[in-house]
């Protein structure tokens, strides 16, 4: 965790506009240890309501980019409560499983074999 607070703060010293993070605990840290540093909440969080983003803002968060499978009456929702969203809007069918479906389908046993594939258009 140290490491990446000394990431955090070199590149906040560079002037970066903010930080996109995805661990609720390293958001913690850097509030409290570099209160100036604009925070945003990675869709990793998976933030689909408006009670994680009060959580999150408590914890100095200004953006929240929002699940993916997030319905428009989630995104809505979120919208509503005043702090700064951004969501992904893909144009053309796309499957997406977050971190923590895949530790569940495994649980689950729903499944054989789950592949995730993080893609890259250049």
């Amino acid at each position: 965790m140290e490491d990446a607070y000394n990431m955090a703060k070199m590149v906040h010293s560079f002037g970066v506009d903010a930080l996109i993070i995805q661990d609720l605990g390293f958001i913690h840290l850097l509030h409290h240890r570099l209160p100036n540093l604009v925070l945003h909440a990675s869709t990793q969080l998976s933030v689909s309501n408006p009670y994680q983003i009060e959580q999150l803002k408590k914890l100095g968060v200004q953006r929240v980019v929002l699940a993916r499978e997030c319905t428009k009456e989630e995104i809505q929702a979120c919208v509503d409560t005043g702090i700064e969203v951004e969501v992904f809007v893909h144009g053309a069918y796309v499957f997406v499983i977050q971190d923590n479906v895949i530790f569940q389908v495994y649980i689950m046993d729903e499944v054989e074999i789950v592949e995730c594939v993080h893609s890259h258009v250049e």
